[in-house]
């Protein structure tokens, strides 16, 4: 199906890059964490799902490239893969990200970062959201966020205010009850910005992450849907989580609040209530 109108400029970007380790011994080496089977599907492959009339960036490790393929084969065809040869972390990966939609779409195109290892009840509510705001300011980022069901020490929280969030990442369980009576929100990992946005708050707040991460990308090699960053200098970029890097220190962050059921099913005490519908 091609895109609609209104969505040709959005480019979605899913990680399926992480090992996991919280989900062993289920998810392991051969078969990690996107990858899993819940329900018929794959995490990676319910991920696309939300996202039939796009083609989605897939970013994923070099030797799980197989396997991401020919999950995706039965959902997305239109898929482009981009191989990291070792973890470096989210900064690293959307870095790469970024530099391979700037060369191929431009600084206007619009980014949106999608975790693959997520439950999300009514996909249809974030994805008209995400629709009705392609009209992005320059500078500007969106974060889509969760009305909390009770506090977790296990999600990251966005604090609102008029012009701006804060980020919290992981907080105690005493002090996520405190900030959900301020009004704060889960941060889903879900957003959107330009293309040239990340690339100036990469190029500025983490430039050792984004000068490693464009050579990569510069000297990585093509086979058909294929790009594989270069490993000599994908290896140089120190591994740090796009939130530490960038997101915590950004000046302009809006959050788009979302009335549906999620959860982050990066840990067994989640992937458990998700089973058992809890």
């Amino acid at each position: 199906m091609p895109p609609e109108n209104n969505q040709q400029n959005i480019h979605p970007v899913v990680l399926a890059g992480g090992p996991g380790y919280r989900l062993k011994p289920w998810s392991r080496p051969t078969c990690p964490k996107p990858f899993l089977q819940i329900g018929g599907q794959s995490l990676l492959q319910a991920t696309l799902e939300r996202l039939r009339g796009f083609s989605p960036l897939v970013l994923c490790q070099h030797n799980h490239l197989s396997l991401a393929q020919e999950q995706a084969r039965r959902v997305s065809p239109h898929c482009h893969f981009l191989t990291e040869p070792l973890m470096r972390n989210t900064g690293p990966a959307i870095a790469a990200a970024t530099a391979h939609l700037l060369a191929e779409k431009g600084p206007d195109a619009l980014m949106l970062v999608m975790p693959s290892d997520h439950a999300i009840d009514r996909p249809d509510i974030l994805m008209n959201e995400v629709r009705k705001r392609v009209q992005i300011e320059p500078g500007r980022i969106l974060s889509f966020g969760i009305k909390p069901r009770s506090p977790s020490s296990r999600f990251g929280y966005i604090m609102p205010a008029q012009d701006h969030v804060r980020f919290v990442e992981k907080p105690g369980r005493a002090a996520a009850r405190a900030f959900i009576k301020e009004g704060a929100y889960w941060n889903s990992g879900i957003w959107m910005t330009k293309v040239g946005t990340m690339r100036d708050l990469l190029a500025m707040r983490a430039p050792d992450i984004w000068e490693p991460a464009q050579k990569a990308l510069t000297y990585a090699r093509h086979e058909g849907p294929v790009t594989i960053l270069e490993e000599r200098y994908f290896t140089g970029c120190p591994a740090r989580s796009i939130d530490k890097a960038v997101m915590e220190k950004a000046p302009a962050i809006t959050m788009v609040p979302l009335a549906l059921r999620w959860r982050d099913l990066g840990t067994w005490p989640s992937m458990m209530a998700h089973l058992l519908r809890l």
